[in-house]
């Protein structure tokens, strides 16, 4: 789950294609005043109006948790990930009664970034912590969703108080420049907007505006390469090419309608009795198949139980999924 960010500085909020819908923070402050004029759509009136009508808002806790399941889950990758089901009974506002509603996590989801935003901007959980799961095994994702629990547990209870660093509406009321700064800290946009470029705070109002455009700071490290000599040295069933652990190559050929007497080059990368399958170093006799191609239509070969442990790979299986 991405959180989606209650207060919008200018224009529409959205929430990124596919994302699971959010809890809302709370803020304290007006909402942003909509100004229109024949023949165009402002989106301020004034500088205060880029910042949701206060240059100082105080957002959460947004509410009491409670855990709710756990299961291992094949979204758009081959492999699965962790599905963290959570009831959340959000703080009521100016009296009312809020519902309490599911929310989903899906830590390990988005390959080699952030699963699981935090605020200020920042990641709970980064996609490389993710130790994978086994679609065979229940309680696979128990200790992954009983972490994510803790962590979401702890920012839902967080109060944080959000100020202009900048709040500027263009004279023709068409455009917002704004930055926000959270514990002395400096992001382009509006607060929480999601994704976003730290800035310098000590920039100047002009310096601060050439950057609003700059592209997310990274939020997850980069894993550090791993040295091999075989595969037998690589984690998470990898292979070892030119003495680094990665994917094994997924190229393969096979005569036309055998797909059982396919030859995949990255064969070669694996260890002894194991096979390259989407990517991952099987071992053959667990393989169902290797591509799609060899499954029924409208379904797709996936793996499942690629693990962290050691070389990570003794109970991995492929199989045709509907």
């Amino acid at each position: 789950m991405h959180l989606a960010w209650a207060v919008v500085a200018c224009g529409d909020a959205g929430v990124e294609p596919g994302e699971a819908t959010s809890p809302a923070l709370t803020g304290k402050g007006d909402g942003a005043q909509q100004a229109s004029a024949p023949g165009r759509r402002s989106v301020c009136r004034n500088d205060a109006d880029c910042f949701g009508g206060s240059l100082e808002q105080t957002f959460g806790p947004i509410g009491a948790l409670e855990p709710v399941g756990a299961a291992c889950v094949h979204l758009v990758e081959a492999t699965p990930v962790c599905e963290c089901r959570t009831q959340l009974t959000p703080t009521a506002v100016d009296g009312a009664s809020p519902r309490p509603h599911e929310v989903h996590a899906y830590p390990g989801n988005r390959t080699g970034g952030c699963s699981e935003w935090s605020f200020p901007p920042g990641c709970l959980y980064c996609e490389s912590e993710f130790p994978g799961c086994n679609v065979d095994d229940p309680t696979s994702c128990d200790a992954v969703c009983g972490d994510m629990f803790q962590r979401f547990e702890a920012e839902f209870q967080r109060v944080t108080v959000a100020t202009a660093r900048l709040s500027r509406c263009s004279p023709d009321g068409s455009q917002c420049h704004v930055v926000t700064e959270i514990e002395g800290r400096c992001y382009a946009g509006a607060p929480f907007a999601g994704p976003t470029a730290e800035l310098d705070c000590n920039l100047s109002d002009e310096e601060l505006i050439s950057h609003l455009e700059d592209p997310p700071s990274p939020s997850c490290a980069h894993p550090s390469p791993v040295p091999c000599e075989s595969a037998s040295d690589c984690p998470r069933g990898l292979a070892c090419n030119a003495g680094v652990c990665g994917a094994c190559s997924e190229f393969c050929s096979y005569p036309i309608g055998r797909p059982d007497l396919a030859v995949c080059e990255g064969d070669a990368a694996c260890a002894s009795g194991e096979s390259c399958t989407l990517g991952r170093c099987v071992p053959s006799s667990n393989i169902g198949c290797r591509f799609s191609e060899e499954c029924e239509a409208e379904q797709r070969c996936v793996l499942s139980g690629v693990s962290s442990v050691g070389r990570g790979n003794g109970q991995t299986r492929s199989f045709c999924q509907d």
